[in-house]
């Protein structure tokens, strides 16, 4: 693992998405005003708290093997400061085939995401959807890094829902071959997409969290130069492990 000094130079990450080259998606401004439970903040406040967990708790976050007791005690200390990390399961996905947009509901009414606080609390190991004899044996936290298919629609897939099939296949790899329950942090799923700002600042602390991070390649494009990408590259090299970056298709 990294240490905290090599992470955060002078305390500070340095990676704000107003600092970013190329984006996505508009730059947000670093004095939009968000509601995180309720309280406003500025972008630059959730930025800030952000920074200074991963100085204060290394422990928790700089490391390559993740305790997601320990990761989900860590968000819950800072509500009010930094939104809690959606997570969306592949499954929901494959029913869909498509990605869900972050204020869609399911039939029941309820956001496709749920909280990591929530699905932590409840999570334990069950039997696959397909084979009853066998059993999920490890929540597994996967981050989707990836160039935005239609920026200027603001539009994330393609007509083909490429990348909600390889959210798919990759969950069912994980299912048979390691036993590992799949939930995928997906920005257009599970950052509001009414307000992005405060899950943009919060996104250090999302990739900390993961246990891999899947990014999303298509050739001949601008796929290395996008400054998502970049920055994300290097804070899951960062925080996790080279070896959790893993380039698709």
């Amino acid at each position: 693992a990294v240490s905290a000094s090599t992470l955060l130079p002078e305390g500070r990450m340095g990676c704000s998405a107003s600092k970013l080259g190329t984006l996505d998606e508009p730059t947000v401004a670093a004095t939009a005003v968000l509601q995180v439970s309720g309280i406003e903040l500025s972008f630059d406040e959730v930025h800030d708290a952000v920074c200074d967990e991963l100085e204060a708790h290394p422990e928790v976050w700089v490391r390559e093997s993740k305790e997601m007791g320990l990761v989900v005690e860590r968000f819950k200390a800072l509500e009010g400061s930094v939104p809690m990390m959606h997570l969306i399961h592949g499954l929901a996905i494959e029913k869909l085939d498509r990605l869900p947009r972050s204020d869609e509901l399911d039939d029941e009414g309820k956001p496709y995401w749920r909280t990591l606080e929530d699905l932590h609390a409840a999570w334990k190991p069950h039997p696959f959807e397909n084979d009853p004899t066998r059993e999920y044996k490890k929540l597994n936290v996967v981050f989707l890094s990836h160039r935005w298919s239609k920026p200027t629609l603001g539009l994330p897939d393609d007509d083909d829902n490429t990348k909600a099939s390889i959210v798919v296949k990759q969950s069912k790899y994980g299912r048979d071959t390691y036993e590992t329950d799949n939930w995928w942090w997906v920005d257009w799923v599970c950052a509001n997409q009414n307000n992005t700002a405060g899950h943009i600042a919060a996104l250090p602390l999302y990739i900390a969290a993961s246990t891999e991070c899947f990014s999303v390649y298509i050739p001949g494009g601008d796929y290395d130069r996008r400054g998502w990408i970049r920055c994300e590259r290097a804070l899951s090299a960062s925080l996790n492990s080279p070896r959790s970056w893993k380039m698709i298709p």
